[in-house]
């Protein structure tokens, strides 16, 4: 009898001191919940008590003795999933990416032999544990250099849990996801879980215009408009169904009316200024981006887009100023870059204009982007001002493969061809130009010149 009242009085310490702990843990009292919990780990010695343990460790940042308590003191609970992410976790705060690796397995599911295959098949079950350890995985390939590996995992985070949101920011941010096709495939599978995130709205709106998806743009600005009349986006997303049509004062009339809604909503400031810059009203534009530069301090946006309106302007010294503040705050966008080697090209130091079309180019993730093929064609360009003909000719191909159908880019390769003395190439290349841009002008007079070349180079033979 005394026996049993003993062990009841044994089992409602243990749960006292379980209560406690939690209390301490939630007041972010983890000194004292750890004091509790290594107390109450010598009574029992049961999973959950290890646990607790491990949570006042992790909450006291240390690390090393959650490693040391689950892998070497207490083994047997590296079979609670919850302890295996605890030591995968604290193995990436100590920056151990290869041994987390090697702990997880970089494998589409865990390493197995580290838990009991009834631990293991939870994970299959369990979408939103099986999210923490793909973002796992994906944060030590990011950091050890292996980022279409990280991309991937990063990506079944987001499938298993689609509102990690933190991590979808992280990739747009960090431009690990570039190609616009992949970016809507991931904001539609997150809007599928709640179609109301709004930063979510905000980045598929701007896919959409990126991907020329008109009549899914017109039904999302509709269903906006009809179910938020008074919401920014709502105007945006009709602001920019307009822009995709190339009405731009109508655009601009929903941008404004998005503005005054929420004057700290950035996409539509950006976007007002570009429907002026696009019917060539620099000033207007300029005190657009200005506003915009006033309203987001720590943005780079702004910069960026002033340094391009003055680009156009041919006015490079200031260009350049507001590109290097640009890259000062966001040194990882390749727009800036693409942009800086546009002004050495225009300044005929085509060397360093290729330097930075190639740091562009190294930027993005996929060479095979829209935006990739405006700084191939640059680079070409750059290799064509220098005599560098063949190498010209390999980057106006590569363009070419992104847009098949350009005639611009056919007229660039025509007219390296004729400068190389290729004549038939070039007058095949001019062909081309002019069956997909027929008002190509440049073109039209230059398959003159390389008919009447090659007519004359023919019966020279004959003379």
């Amino acid at each position: 009898m005394e026996n049993k009242q003993e062990n009841l009085l044994i089992e409602k310490t243990k749960e006292q001191m379980r209560n406690e702990i939690e209390t301490y843990l939630s007041k972010q009292m983890g000194g004292v919940a750890m004091f509790i919990a290594d107390k109450l780990v010598t009574l029992s010695n049961e999973n959950n008590d290890i646990l607790l343990l491990a949570k006042s460790y992790f909450a006291q940042q240390e690390f090393k003795k959650i490693i040391n308590l689950i892998t070497k003191r207490f083994p047997q609970a590296i079979n609670d999933i919850r302890c295996l992410q605890l030591v995968a976790s604290s193995l990436c705060e100590l920056q151990e990416w290869e041994k987390c690796l090697e702990f997880l397995g970089d494998k589409d599911t865990l390493n197995f032999d580290k838990i009991s295959q009834e631990k293991s098949n939870q994970i299959f079950y369990d979408k939103k544990l099986q999210a923490v350890f793909c973002s796992l995985r994906g944060w030590c390939l990011e950091e050890i250099g292996n980022n279409e590996r990280a991309v991937f995992y990063y990506q079944q985070a987001l499938t298993n849990d689609p509102f990690l949101f933190d991590i979808f920011k992280h990739l747009v941010d960090s431009n690990m996801i570039t190609e616009l096709q992949e970016c809507f495939e991931i904001t539609s599978s997150i809007l599928e879980e709640d179609e109301n995130e709004e930063s979510t709205i905000t980045l598929h709106i701007s896919t959409l215009v990126q991907l020329n998806k008109i009549n899914d743009l017109f039904k999302l600005a509709h269903k906006l408009a009809s179910e938020y009349p008074d919401h920014h986006l709502a105007w945006f997303s009709i602001g920019c169904y307009y822009y995709l049509l190339k009405q731009y004062e109508k655009a601009r009339a929903y941008f404004s009316k998005s503005t005054t809604i929420n004057q700290k909503f950035e996409p539509a400031w950006l976007a007002f200024g570009l429907t002026f810059s696009k019917r060539e009203e620099s000033d207007h534009a300029m005190t657009v981006y200005r506003t915009a530069q006033r309203l987001f301090p720590g943005s780079w946006h702004p910069f960026l887009y002033i340094g391009m309106e003055y680009l156009l302007s041919n006015n490079f010294i200031l260009a350049n100023q507001f590109l290097k503040r640009a890259e000062n705050i966001f040194p990882d966008e390749p727009l800036i870059y693409n942009e800086q080697g546009v002004i050495a090209m225009k300044n005929h130091d085509f060397e360093n204009a290729i330097k930075l079309f190639l740091h562009a180019l190294s930027l993005y993730r996929n060479s095979q982007t829209l935006e990739t093929e405006t700084t191939l064609f640059n680079i070409g360009h750059s290799f064509r001002k220098m005599k560098m003909f063949s190498r010209a000719i390999e980057y106006y191909k590569m363009s070419l493969a992104i847009k098949p159908k350009d005639g611009t880019i056919y007229s660039a390769l025509g007219f390296t061809y004729h400068l190389k003395g290729k004549l038939d190439k070039a007058i095949d290349n001019y062909h081309q130009s002019l069956n997909f841009l027929p008002e190509n002008t440049f073109a039209s007079e230059m398959l003159s010149r390389a008919l009447s070349d090659s007519f004359s180079h023919d019966f020279a033979y004959m003379i």
